[in-house]
């Protein structure tokens, strides 16, 4: 099993790693996404890390990126 595999063909791809494995994961997912794949980013990176995933799904697939924040839950709801 291979990350082309588990992403080839797939209409949303979530990216659920730890923002040290976010890049290496987009770079080996990317150029097998189709353009209309959208590559959700679930992980807590900063900015800066956030935009070269987006620019990494973009060259390599010109998939859609869609920056998605993961929080702890609400304190009124633990």
């Amino acid at each position: 099993d291979s990350v082309a595999e588990a992403v080839r063909g797939c209409d949303l791809v979530l990216g659920l790693t730890g923002a040290k494995a976010a890049l290496a994961v987009a770079r080996e997912a990317a150029p097998h996404l189709s353009p209309s794949t959208v590559y959700a980013d679930m992980n807590a990176a900063a900015p800066g890390l956030k935009g070269t995933i987006a620019q990494t799904v973009a060259d390599s697939s010109r998939a859609v990126f869609a920056d998605v924040s993961v929080i702890g839950s609400v304190p009124a709801y633990r």
